[in-house]
């Protein structure tokens, strides 16, 4: 499906609610507005980003520093956040279910170290006041 973006000064600021170009009604908008019209099959393209007359392509913001950007929806979220994109409902619990199950394999861990050590005490203390 075709997205249709209105360029203006090289930023795309709008998206036509349109699937095609052509579906745009020429005669609802003067020449230089129709000009303006830019189309892309590319869906992730999103408002914001930048275009170049000279190359005629869509060209991806970049994010200011501590930022990252999200490909599939098109905003900026913080370094070391989880992306927008990766915020569904199953893998919100897909990754609660991987961390539960580290911290249940640590829980493990340091029970065992800590009744190794128990055991270590006690088999001292038996060869220290025998």
């Amino acid at each position: 499906m075709s997205k249709v973006f209105q360029v203006i000064d090289g930023v795309c600021h709008w998206q036509t609610p349109y699937s095609r170009k052509i579906d745009i009604n020429p005669n609802k908008y003067p020449p230089a507005v129709m000009e303006q019209f830019i189309e892309t099959d590319n869906d992730l393209v999103f408002e914001s980003w930048g275009y170049d007359y000279d190359t005629q392509t869509f060209v991806k913001p970049t994010a200011p520093e501590g930022w990252l950007y999200d490909d599939k929806t098109g905003t900026f979220y913080k370094d070391g956040e989880a992306a927008p994109s990766e915020n569904t409902p199953d893998k919100i619990i897909e990754r609660l279910r991987i961390e539960n199950t580290k911290q249940a394999a640590t829980i493990k861990a340091l029970t065992s170290s800590a009744q190794t050590l128990e055991d270590c005490l006690v088999e001292m203390a038996g060869v220290v006041y025998a």
